[in-house]
């Protein structure tokens, strides 16, 4: 891959990538050692994309993956969070924490779906194709995910 290309995806992905890595990992640090992962296998990548919104799914997809794999490590296993230890929650991400919070409590799934439906502002049928998940699936998920929000909104 040309560098000069791969810095300007860099810079023009860069963002949305540690945020959907941060919306999976739900830790800073493991959101920018994913993030990271994911642009090196770019930088690596002998794929040939047809345009920028496939390299975006692309990495949205390496992304989501590098964080399973951080949570199926055995040493995340015998680790605990700095989250569970410390009071504040230092994120910062979207302008309204509360409702981030939320989302934080909601299951992996449903804040995954949640994430790239609403914040990322993909349709179905993109979430459908970056999952690898049918499209009926994926409604399906969302309107589950939807439920139980408004149900740990009501709660807080």
């Amino acid at each position: 891959m040309d560098k000069k290309y791969y810095a300007e995806l860099v810079s023009k992905y860069i963002d949305n990538i540690y945020r959907v890595a941060l919306n999976s990992c739900s830790c800073r640090e493991d959101a920018e050692d994913a993030t990271q992962n994911a642009f090196m296998k770019l930088l690596n990548c002998d794929k040939e994309f047809k345009t920028d919104e496939d390299v975006k799914r692309w990495l949205i997809r390496v992304v989501i993956n590098e964080c399973h794999n951080i949570f199926r490590s055995s040493w995340n296993k015998k680790t605990i969070s700095l989250e569970e230890i410390t009071v504040e929650n230092g994120c910062a991400m979207t302008d309204n924490i509360e409702l981030f919070d939320i989302l934080q409590k909601l299951p992996a799934n449903y804040r995954q779906i949640l994430y790239l439906y609403y914040f990322e502002e993909y349709s179905i049928k993109e979430i459908s194709k970056i999952t690898g998940k049918s499209e009926s699936g994926i409604q399906n998920t969302l309107m589950r995910a939807r439920k139980c929000f408004k149900e740990k909104y009501k709660e807080a």
